[in-house]
């Protein structure tokens, strides 16, 4: 096919076709020279689509460019147009590089499978969606997106399947909106929105990459994520947050995440593991009517930072409230509020947690919450080891205080507070007799 042969080819080397003719059978390979070849396109079924050097299917206003049932495609252009591709079958592309288009690159209908492998999408028309599906199948192996995209790849109740792509200035990389995706090895950096959005539907993120972005990690209600290996840094916002989802995350490495903070988990239950936090503002791990569980969390520098509502924060490792939480292996050092926080009818159980350098308290229990379990240890607070305040209380196995300004305990026993604890070890206990219990003597350290 030779966009400069005149009419009237029969598709050979001596006289090839001007445009695609709809009478090809399937098995046919259609070999496209160099050119621009005005659209718009359908693509017979069965038939293979082959770009020799520079061959680029050109549309002009909103229809789309091309339309494929059963096709491959390879090493073509495809430009303009409202659409550049509509997948209504079984479609293969291999190094199709995709610009210009004023809504989408690909749309993927309900009956669409769409395989692409080392594609281009270049977001010249700002606001526009790469790949588009809806009901369909989408499965990218490799692929780069970059530009204005307001969003790379958007999937409503349809079936993703990313590997290896990478998204670079695109506002909102992936969204999933019911169906399922899963993204393997991929990066998103330098976009303004959630580099990975779900909700009402399934999530599995292994091995990702965030650079700045509001959100590295956002689920909407209904979400059910699976993620190994994240590493975010640098969001502007938050580096995950979890809202009304089931969700469980391993493998985390967070580093300076935006104003609020670097994890947030609201309503829904989250399991976190095997996560590093690191140069966080505002709040580390924030908990509010959820259930979570912690295992092997480090979380190192924490300080406060007001937020855009103006509200001042106060810098805690964890904070949780109007919750219930399971804590083990936890270690907050350097945070300018307390290590752990327990507030507003929390329920709290503590395998160890360990607190070094916190501007308050190792562990504030507050507004009628419970703390109980095994072993906290508290190395050096700008005030008590522990506070335990209206009307909350603290059971534990062992305590240890080293380092706290104002003593190893303080209890609000007028306002019900209670404490009881296995075993104390602290070099100045200046224990409260009357609402706090030690089974075993105070010892020095």
């Amino acid at each position: 096919m030779d966009a400069f042969a005149g009419p009237g080819g029969d598709g050979s080397e001596a006289r090839p076709f001007r445009a695609i003719p709809t009478e090809l059978l399937p098995g046919v390979e259609l070999h496209l020279k160099s050119g621009l070849y005005p659209g718009p396109f359908v693509v017979p079924d069965g038939v293979t689509l082959i770009g020799e050097g520079a061959v680029v299917l050109h549309g002009e206003g909103p229809v789309a460019v091309l339309r494929a049932r059963n096709a491959t495609l390879r090493g073509l252009s495809i430009q303009g147009g409202g659409v550049g591709l509509v997948v209504t079958g079984s479609v293969g592309l291999e190094g199709v590089h995709f610009s210009g288009h004023r809504d989408a690159g690909v749309v993927v209908e309900a009956t669409g499978a769409a395989s692409m492998t080392g594609c281009v999408f270049e977001g010249a028309v700002e606001g526009t969606t790469a790949v588009a599906a809806s009901g369909g199948f989408v499965r990218l192996d490799g692929g780069v997106f970059r530009g204005g995209f307001r969003r790379g790849v958007d999937g409503r109740d349809a079936t993703l399947e990313l590997k290896g792509a990478t998204f670079e200035g695109i506002t909102e990389p992936v969204r999933v909106l019911g169906g399922a995706a899963t993204l393997v090895d991929v990066s998103a950096a330098a976009g303004r929105g959630p580099a990975f959005f779900v909700a009402h539907g399934a999530l599995t993120l292994v091995h990702a990459t965030v650079q700045g972005h509001e959100y590295g990690l956002q689920t909407g209600a209904g979400a059910a994520v699976l993620v190994d290996g994240l590493v975010v840094r640098r969001p502007q916002l938050v580096a995950v947050a979890l809202v009304q989802s089931d969700s469980r995350l391993s493998h985390l490495t967070l580093e300076t995440p935006g104003v609020q903070g670097a994890i947030q988990v609201l309503g829904g239950s989250a399991l976190l593991e095997d996560a590093t936090l690191r140069d966080v503002q505002s709040l580390g791990v924030l908990v509010r009517k959820a259930k979570a569980t912690l295992r092997r969390v480090t979380i190192d520098g924490v300080r406060d930072a007001r937020g855009l509502d103006g509200t001042q924060s106060e810098g805690d490792g964890v904070s949780v409230r109007d919750s219930q939480v399971e804590l083990d292996e936890v270690r907050v050092s350097d945070a300018q509020g307390c290590g752990v926080l327990a507030s507003t009818f929390s329920r709290i159980a503590l395998g160890l947690v360990t607190t070094e350098r916190v501007g308050v308290s190792g562990l504030v229990v507050e507004r009628a919450s419970t703390v109980s379990g095994r072993a906290l240890v508290v190395r050096g607070a700008h005030g008590p080891g522990v506070s335990v305040l209206s009307g909350s209380t603290l059971v534990l196995e062992s305590l240890s205080v080293s380092g706290a300004t104002e003593g190893a305990v303080w209890a609000e026993c007028d306002d019900g507070s209670s404490v009881r604890l296995g075993a104390l070890e602290s070099a100045a206990p200046r224990v409260p007799s009357r609402c706090v219990a030690v089974r075993k003597p105070p010892s020095s350290k």
